[in-house]
């Protein structure tokens, strides 16, 4: 049979359309994530139909190619796919006074102001509800160099600094609590320690044999809380180049050699609680070690809120404000302040009974609470603790893997880069360090550690993994990730096997080595591109 024009043009419509309905089906049946679907891991952790499931299945199905595009033999040889930045709209609730208020789709908001990025001017440019140029939260202004901000526009000036305007509110000491219930605390930081002990549990395989779950069992008193050795000078001296004996500009040199991405890691949490004075000298003493080449930031808090004495939100916050302002004050332009925090209960999952314990056991460290002190624009990046409370999770029948991925599920859905777009967001990890001199942990238990501790968090959106630690003394144990003498392990070959992505971070203290500062660095650039420098 002879078609016609008319008739042949009417078959190819048919068979267009045809396709284009048999595409989306096609596409429903196949699984969403490589070995098993996204829906039903979803379903496995949370509700059908409630917005934790939503967001799961909506977060799971973009493709995991970075984490599989690296060297089998982990020589680095191959590259990760670069992800395209993106740079999402962002809205506030700005109250009268110019502050905002938490969440921005509350109802009550009485002015909301949405920020759309600007590729021309390289920034954030923002608008009210009926069109006009608005300014966002002042805290943002004054913080984030990504938004166009008005300064003469605004409604008022900007605030004075929390330290000018009234007396700092004091921590009161933290209370007592039974060890064999609460997390080990982090005891007093000294020149001989890089970071904050574990405050969770390492790998089973490798962990001590004290306490029912194989963690250190140690949990200091409060009368353990950090506090100075000594008081630091009103005015130290800024030297740029590292002086004889001086181990932290000698680690800051062999690092930037390196090519690696360096943090200061401390804890400021004792200088604010001394006062401002105090506050005032610890912030020029890091800042003389910042100006420093290959220097991006400073950690200001180990666990946020676990630690250092605070039993109100409102010190949190304080906190978190005031060592921001001083920071920013001395620090080089353009480097960042970063915080270290802990949501118990995101491991939780939807299991209403364990999220509200937690709650009730941490009420610093809820969900809510933390949102208020990392999402002011105070700080620029957040290293999320994982793992911490396994053994709390198994009262609720909640295993370890299943409470790791609500975790990293949990935290993703909150969506934190977008409403506060520039923030930096890592996970830190300790449960990969071993006790002693060598790791008995095989190949098979350290990849699939390295998956759930690596590969999962980044995943499910954060930019870095900081990993506890190179070595550390502590508890009556030397903790490690090599084995002594620069020796690979396991464990070691498989962060090795994926050093192509360039997520992974290493707590450092030059203070406690293996071989010596410039060896121990070398090494950590064999699986790292970022280090954690203690610098007390």
């Amino acid at each position: 049979m002879r078609l016609h024009k008319r008739e042949w043009i009417i078959a190819i419509v048919a068979i267009i359309l045809t396709g284009l309905v048999s595409i989306p089906t096609g596409m429903a049946v196949a699984d969403r994530i490589p070995g098993g679907g996204a829906t039903d891991q979803c379903a496995d952790l949370y509700e059908k139909g409630s917005a934790e499931y939503n967001g799961c299945t909506f977060y799971m199905v973009e493709p995991d190619t970075n984490l599989e595009v690296v060297s089998v033999l982990g020589d680095g040889s191959e590259q990760s796919t670069p992800q395209a930045e993106i740079r999402p709209p962002t809205t506030f609730c700005v109250n009268p006074d110019g502050t905002s208020t938490a969440k921005a789709d509350d109802k009550s908001c009485s002015r909301k102001i949405t920020c759309v990025w600007d590729g021309r001017s390289g920034k954030y440019l923002c608008q009210d509800e009926r069109g006009r140029q608005a300014n966002p939260p002042r805290s943002v202004c004054r913080q984030n160099p990504d938004f166009a901000c008005d300064t003469k526009g605004l409604s008022s000036p900007l605030p004075t600094r929390a330290a000018d305007a009234a007396p700092r509110e004091r921590a009161e000491p933290e209370p007592v609590t039974d060890p064999a219930q609460e997390p080990a605390q982090d005891p007093a930081q000294s020149p001989g320690q890089d970071s904050a002990p574990p405050t969770g549990e390492p790998l089973a395989a490798t962990a001590p044999s004290e306490g029912p779950t194989g963690a250190p069992s140690a949990s200091p008193s409060a009368s353990a809380s950090p506090r100075p050795t000594a008081s630091p000078s009103p005015s130290p001296s800024r030297v740029p180049l590292p002086e004889p004996g001086d181990v932290i500009g000698e680690a800051l040199k062999e690092a930037d050699a390196l090519g690696l991405r360096i943090w200061l890691e401390t804890d400021l949490v004792a200088s604010w609680q001394a006062g401002r004075a105090q506050l005032k000298a610890a912030a020029a003493r890091l800042a003389k070690h910042a100006a420093r080449p290959g220097v991006f930031g400073v950690k200001i808090a180990y666990d946020l809120g676990m630690r250092g004495g605070f039993t109100k939100p409102s010190q949190v916050r304080k906190f978190v404000a005031d060592t921001s302002l001083e920071l920013r004050a001395v620090l080089p332009a353009g480097q960042q302040i970063a915080v270290d925090v802990v949501i118990p209960e995101l491991g939780c999952g939807t299991n209403k009974p364990c999220i509200q314990a937690m709650r009730t056991k941490y009420p610093l460290l809820t969900l809510a609470n933390v949102e208020q002190y990392v999402l002011t624009g105070a700080v620029d990046a957040v290293n999320v603790s994982g793992g911490l409370f396994t053994s709390l999770y198994q009262q609720w029948k909640i295993s370890a893997d299943r409470a790791t991925k609500a975790h990293w599920i949990g935290l993703r859905t909150r969506n934190w880069a977008t409403r506060v777009p520039g923030l930096y967001i890592g996970a830190r990890e300790i449960g990969l360090a071993h006790a002693g001199n060598t790791s008995k942990v095989g190949r098979d238990a350290a990849e699939a550690a390295v998956k759930a501790k690596v590969d999962l968090p980044l995943r499910n959106g954060v930019q870095h993994v900081v990993l506890w630690t190179w070595r550390q003394t502590w508890d009556g144990n030397t903790w490690r990730l090599m084995n002594g003498g620069i020796e690979r392990n396991a464990v070691w070959n498989s962060l090795r096997a994926r050093k192509a992505l360039r997520a992974v971070g290493v707590s450092f203290n030059p203070g406690e080595v293996e071989n010596g500062i410039a060896d121990d660095l070398k090494a950590i650039a064999d699986v790292a591109s970022q280090v954690y420098i203690y610098t007390p």
